[in-house]
């Protein structure tokens, strides 16, 4: 009976450390749990480090952008104020080039006046050289007539020479008394015919002597009148000969500068239109890198979401588990000291029958004390019995101690791991 009961004992020994065995793996368990929350929180930790980081970075590129968008629009306004002052530049050489086309058609107009005056000087030129030729033509036929007039004179000395004869002849034809009237009159009549011939010679060489001078004086004015317009013509000639000069070096100095600004503007415009691309792969470089991060940061939330999700799922499961564990740590306080008081009263009836054999062995040995050494088998029953039940109640004592000290583990670490997650969850606060 004391074997069947301290196999009893043994067996409800095994099944407290078995139950202790299961309540340790469910620790063991509940660790794995707390530590796999750790690690989520730490996970957690750091993805929230990564985005803030990223939203650091995010507002690093905003302002990278903001900067680069403020210098693209100085830039931009730069170059507008530029091209203004290149698309003025270019209307005052448009309207330098009209005054200068203007200058210059108003020069061909007077150009075209003074060649009109030219050719009327070249008409008048060739009027009076008609003129003097006509004037030589006179002059020579003067000269012929001098030639004439000489021959006159030639003439008229032969007159006189007559004259002189005939005056001879008069005197002698006076002297001559003797001559009838007839003859008289008509050396008369002769005489007379003499003087009209000789006053009509006379008149005639004064007329041609007073005409050869005034055609000399006229062919001396109208030389003098062709070298002045000679004069005037060779300096007009060079007058618009410098204008046309003039106005060709103007025009080409207006046309080399307008193509100098249209160069320039072209230059600028090449320049403007190449930043203002530049500035746009930059932009469209920028709005990618934003895009990406705020993927990135998307990503991160939806990771952090998850996290946090599978967080709240460990810490439900882990609630969960507490409450299934403080369950099973009942049920299995219940269990121990239900099998605690059936120990107790198995050890009570235990020491009962034990008291009851041994009175009944007392009994026995009292009966057989006469018959046989009774002190040396009573002394070996006294030194038997009492050692048992001493092993029996220090195994009962054992486990009652081994049993306190498994629950007293079980509530220390359901306390510990409640202030663990109480922490835990200030920090989460917190962050």
């Amino acid at each position: 009976m004391t074997c069947d009961a301290k196999n009893l004992a043994l067996a409800h020994a095994d099944d407290a450390t078995k139950i202790v065995e299961i309540h340790a793996n469910k620790l063991r368990a509940l660790l794995d749990a707390k530590l796999e929350t750790e690690a989520s929180e730490s996970s957690k930790v750091s993805l929230i480090s990564e985005v803030d980081y990223l939203k650091q970075e995010l507002e690093k590129s905003k302002e990278s952008a903001k900067m680069a968008e403020s210098y693209a629009r100085s830039v931009v306004e730069e170059r507008k104020i530029r091209v203004e002052q290149l698309e003025m530049q270019v209307e005052e050489a448009n309207k330098l080039e009209r005054s200068a086309s203007e200058s210059l058609d108003s020069v061909m107009k007077q150009l075209e006046g003074n060649i009109e005056l030219l050719h009327d000087a070249e008409s008048e030129i060739f009027a009076h050289k008609g003129k003097v030729r006509l004037l030589e033509i006179t002059i020579g036929r003067h000269i012929g007539d001098l030639e004439d007039q000489n021959f006159l004179s030639h003439l008229s000395l032969t007159c006189h020479i007559q004259y002189q004869t005939l005056l001879e002849e008069k005197n002698k034809l006076i002297n001559d008394l003797e001559n009838p009237r007839d003859k008289k009159e008509k050396s008369k009549k002769a005489m007379e015919r003499l003087a009209s011939a000789l006053h009509e010679v006379s008149t005639e060489a004064r007329k041609a002597k007073e005409k050869l001078l005034s055609n000399q004086a006229e062919y001396e004015s109208n030389e003098l009148q062709i070298e002045d317009l000679k004069m005037v013509l060779k300096a007009t000639n060079e007058k618009y000969e410098g204008m046309l000069d003039d106005a060709k070096h103007e025009m080409y100095l207006v046309t080399s500068n307008l193509e100098q600004c249209k160069i320039e503007f072209k230059i600028a415009k090449a320049d403007w239109e190449e930043k203002e691309l530049h500035l746009a792969n930059c932009v469209k470089h920028s709005e990618e890198e934003i895009s990406l991060k705020e993927k990135e940061i998307n990503r991160l939330l939806n990771l952090l979401t998850k996290s946090n999700e599978e967080a709240c799922a460990l810490k439900d499961g882990e609630a969960q588990l507490k409450d299934s564990l403080k369950e099973v740590e009942y049920e299995t306080f219940q269990c121990i000291v239900n099998e605690k008081d059936e120990l107790r009263d198995k050890e009570a009836a235990s020491i009962e029958n034990i008291e009851e054999s041994s009175r009944l062995l007392e009994e026995g040995v009292a009966d057989k004390r006469g018959k046989e050494n009774g002190e040396l088998a009573d002394s070996e029953i006294d030194y038997d019995l009492p050692p048992r039940v001493v092993d029996m109640k220090r195994m009962g004592m054992e486990d009652k101690r081994n049993q306190e000290w498994s629950l007293h583990q079980v509530h220390e670490e359901n306390s510990r791991e409640e202030n663990n997650n109480v922490v835990s969850n200030g920090k989460a606060e917190e962050s």
